[in-house]
């Protein structure tokens, strides 16, 4: 039974080794603007991430996503602007 789980335990020692040096990146492409510019990220509330698009800061993207936003202001109020909190 033991030897049933060694396959899945190499697949998953090995993607975190893939993985490990992730947290030390930086943000790339639209993280600044949607992540570390984002007025409704610094100065919202979580009320107002419900009235506004993917943008976060009401720049008409047309995209809805308020699970989403709900996470990244979750994570902006845990993690401020350190990229590794997000990469993790």
């Amino acid at each position: 039974m033991a030897a049933a789980w060694q396959p899945i335990l190499l697949l998953l020692l090995l993607g975190a080794m893939a993985f490990s040096n992730v947290p030390d990146f930086e943000f790339v492409w639209d993280d600044q603007h949607s992540l570390v510019h984002s007025t409704t990220l610094t100065h919202g509330s979580p009320a107002a991430l419900f009235a506004s698009d993917f943008g976060l800061d009401g720049s008409g993207s047309g995209y809805y996503r308020p699970l989403v936003t709900l996470s990244f202001f979750l994570e902006h109020r845990i993690f401020g602007t350190n990229p590794a909190g997000y990469h993790v």
